[in-house]
């Protein structure tokens, strides 16, 4: 467990802090959601081998394949770092695009990005019945 506290992580009940965002953040109306998204930000929904949630890790990418892939490895580094039960393949990994849309499913060995959506995104994230090529 991390000693010194930091805004990558978010809702983690290991460092006691509050399981929801403020609502200033998280409560958006619609017509606002554009305009406060968090843009261009790879997130990794950490998990142990049961699947219980341990916490989320967030970073920023530039919106270029390699700088999410680069992200992507940053965020699992530091989920190893911080959440040594944490599970590679139970933990997933997706990225939003330049709106702030989820965008982006990244396999845990980094070799595959797919687009959320298409049968190759369900796989990475573990729908075993999704075709792939």
């Amino acid at each position: 467990m991390p000693k010194d506290k930091d805004q990558g992580s978010v809702g983690d009940k290991n460092r006691n802090e509050a399981s929801r965002p403020d609502p200033e953040f998280c409560c958006l109306a619609l017509e606002n959601y554009a305009a406060t998204a968090l843009r261009n930000i790879v997130v990794r929904d950490v998990r142990d081998r049961n699947g219980i949630s341990l916490g989320t890790i967030v970073a920023r990418h530039d919106g270029t394949v390699a700088g999410i892939i680069a992200a992507a490895q940053g965020v699992t580094d530091r989920m190893y770092a911080d959440y040594p039960d944490a599970s590679n393949i139970e933990s997933r990994i997706g990225a939003t695009d330049k709106t702030g849309k989820p965008k982006w499913s990244i396999s845990p060995n980094f070799n595959h990005l797919a687009e959320i959506g298409t049968d190759e995104a369900a796989n990475i994230w573990g729908d075993l019945t999704a075709r792939t090529i």
